[in-house]
């Protein structure tokens, strides 16, 4: 079994339900529990996960939003691209990573 490697997962707090969940809803939205594993949903494409911080800060400036970052543990999907509902989205920065399990471990401030 392969082996799970470190990386950045970004996170927004659902404040109405007090959750940490998918950084965009315009796709499926999938929660995270800090240390728990989280699979990808079925028909639900990989999750982004970042290489580096400062990968993660460059994609997406959380200042006045609700984004969070988290150190993560992820297990790497053989996918290359990212789903949104009916199509597949071919975009994604050339630093992210896709994953079939993401583990968050710590916020990173």
């Amino acid at each position: 079994m392969k082996r799970s490697k470190r990386g950045v997962k970004i996170c927004r707090k659902d404040y109405l339900v007090e959750k940490l969940v998918s950084c965009f809803n315009d796709g499926k939205v999938v929660e995270y529990k800090l240390n728990k594993w989280t699979k990808r949903p079925k028909k639900c494409g990989p999750l982004a996960v970042f290489d580096s911080i400062e990968s993660a800060r460059f994609f997406i400036n959380p200042k006045g939003e609700n984004k969070l970052f988290f150190r993560c543990k992820y297990k790497e999907s053989g996918e290359n691209v990212l789903y949104k509902p009916y199509k597949t989205c071919n975009y994604a920065p050339d630093d992210t990573i896709f994953a079939d399990k993401v583990k968050i471990l710590e916020e990173i401030k």
